[in-house]
């Protein structure tokens, strides 16, 4: 008889045994296959949460698990657990249908006893939470992670809906997602704040961020200080990161479809037709003007446009909602309108009926519709409309503003500024490239895989076709012009030992910097400037409740985040959600075992 070397058959046991637990490793798993939250805010700050949670098995499961931070910024107690409807009774028996409270070092484990395999069940757990919502002058601040970064599974059909004390006027609450690009909120009827999310990928966050009326939470403590405007300028900075985020990806996909079709190294002749039409496309259309690259013939001032045109000009012919803003300022700045702060902090926009009656003749298309549309359309009182106002009717707003672009577009073409030979090059290349790619993806499932060679090559073309666009000779310096100017402007330090600047190298700076997108930090360093060379009164076409140049850069830094704000994801309207971010009350984690 044979004799097996013993350790041998100890190898090879440890290896089967290896393999049989890892096979039960795998077939052993669990998903939360939706989750949907339901958040009561009350007067005093405390929110009453209620998590309904559905859990997928595959296999045997006994616990299912909840953590709570002991030392975040939010306190958490008077836990409840329901299934059904039917509470659960605390116990530390560990039967199932029963739960425990298992206080840790670092958190509080709410332990959810039960014996499930291979179901679905949904597990309720209630508490309330304090520390997540702050009173301050101004507002009361709600930010709070409603999915925290400790879970380590993904979660799926997100629903939450938050719930403010009391009905609340149009327009409120402000609130902004973060944590998710693909998160959609919306404001619904007294205020309610509802969230929507398909998927979030484990170890990422969720939370919400909102700005409510101080009076919606009277028995609060009120904290010393302003809040509305700082988190409106972060929250308006982070959609901007998210727009960006969002642009980065897309280019990223592209790149790895170019390595794709690179790695390969197959060329079919199909996919060679296609690249021949392409390169004849782009030579016969895209003849760029050669312009030279000496700085010196960019660094004068550029010539005057209007801040509108200057922005399509800047921005690729895309009008953004600086164009609409910098108009306003070059409005005021032409005695058509005047700017000025109330009491409260409120903004105030006045038509100046004469002026515009009188010098009507000298305003564009797009500047008469803009002053008509504001002042006789959508204000309850002629000539006059306040900032409020304008973030309240966010939806008239956002379905006027296409049509105001339009008009602008309509003015710069008279500019010359872009090629419109190369734009029918650019639309020749996006018809053709479009029944290309409808014939490929077609051929796919005729001739097999191997045609998303051609088919993608189609795609590069498409994508391709809208640089076939470009500026002329005229357009490139002006571009090239304005670009430096804003280059130098951004990193300006406006030294009053150096220089003192005029009263329209002021007003100009300001309107033509909100033009070209320059941000708060240079605002707050021009109006330094003028505060330190005691130019206050240059600036005379906005009127300032109290007079100083600390008030007029909040004054202008809120007129821009809050009619931009307007015009894209605007309150009131709902939006999608930011990265960034991760700032609010953790709420915890958990799992099953």
């Amino acid at each position: 008889m044979k004799r097996h070397n013993p350790l041998f058959v100890q190898l090879i046991s440890a290896i089967l045994l290896t393999g049989f637990f890892s096979f039960q490793s795998h077939a052993r798993s669990f998903t939360m296959s939706a989750l949907d939250v339901n958040i009561q805010l009350q007067e005093d700050g405390t929110m009453l949460v209620e998590e309904h949670r559905e859990f997928t098995f595959q296999g045997r499961f006994s616990e299912v698990f909840r953590t709570f931070p002991l030392h975040g910024q939010a306190t958490f107690s008077n836990f409840r657990v329901l299934e059904n409807g039917q509470p659960y009774p605390l116990s530390d028996s560990k039967s199932p249908g029963t739960f425990m409270i298992d206080e840790k070092t670092n958190d509080i484990e709410v332990r959810i006893f039960m014996n499930s395999v291979d179901t679905i069940r949904t597990f309720t757990v209630q508490f309330e939470a304090r520390g997540a919502v702050q009173r301050y002058e101004d507002a009361v601040l709600l930010y709070y992670q409603i999915i925290s970064d400790e879970w380590t599974q993904a979660i799926f059909d997100i629903d939450v809906r938050i719930v403010p004390p009391g009905n609340l006027s149009a327009g409120e609450p402000a609130h902004w997602v973060h944590g998710s690009l693909e998160a959609v909120s919306a404001i619904r009827e007294n205020g309610v704040v509802e969230i929507e999310l398909e998927h979030l990928p484990r170890h990422r966050f969720l939370e919400i961020r909102a700005l409510y009326p101080p009076e919606a939470f009277a028995l609060m403590p009120v904290l010393p200080g302003n809040i509305r405007e700082e988190v409106m300028l972060e929250a308006s900075q982070l959609a901007e990161e998210a727009n960006q985020r969002r642009l980065e990806a897309i280019e990223k996909e592209k790149r790895r479809v170019e390595r794709f079709k690179l790695g390969r190294q197959i060329a079919l002749p199909l996919a060679l037709l296609v690249l021949f039409f392409w390169v004849w496309l782009f030579r016969k259309y895209h003849t760029k003007p050669v312009i030279s690259n000496k700085e010196e013939v960019f660094s004068k001032l550029p010539e005057k446009d209007l801040p509108a045109l200057v922005s399509y000009l800047f921005f690729q012919t895309s009008v953004v909602s600086n164009a609409l803003v910098s108009t306003l300022f070059h409005l005021a700045y032409r005695g058509f309108v005047t700017i000025k702060e109330e009491e409260k902090s409120d903004i105030t926009f006045y038509l100046n009926r004469k002026e515009f009656e009188t010098r009507k003749d000298e305003l564009k298309e797009y500047e008469q519709k803009l002053l008509t549309y504001l002042f006789e359309d959508l204000t309850p009182v002629q000539d006059k409309i306040s900032l409020k106002y304008i973030k309240s009717k966010s939806t008239r707003m956002q379905t006027f503003f296409p049509k105001w672009k339009k008009l602008v577009v309509e003015e710069a073409k008279k500019k010359e500024w872009y090629n419109e030979e190369s734009k029918k090059g650019r639309n020749t290349g996006l018809i053709v490239s479009f029944i290309l790619f409808f014939i490929f993806f077609a051929s796919v499932i005729l001739f097999g895989p191997w045609m998303l060679i051609p088919m993608a090559m189609t795609f590069a073309f498409l994508i391709g076709s809208f640089f076939i666009y470009h500026r002329t000779e005229k357009g490139e310096i002006a571009y090239r012009q304005w670009k430096n100017l804003r280059k130098q402007l951004k990193k300006k330090k406006f030294s009053p030992t150096t220089e003192k600047l005029d009263q329209a190298s002021i007003n100009e700076y300001l309107i033509y910097g909100t033009a070209l997108a320059l941000g708060t930090g240079f605002n707050k360093r021009l109006f330094n400037h003028v505060e330190q060379t005691g130019n206050q009164s240059y600036i005379y076409w906005i009127l300032l409740h109290q007079a100083n140049m600390n008030s007029f850069g909040k004054t202008i830094n809120k007129i821009i985040t809050t009619t931009g704000t307007t015009m894209s994801s605007s309150t009131g309207a709902g939006g999608g959600g930011t990265m960034g971010g991760g700032g609010g009350a953790a709420s915890g984690g958990g799992g099953a075992r």
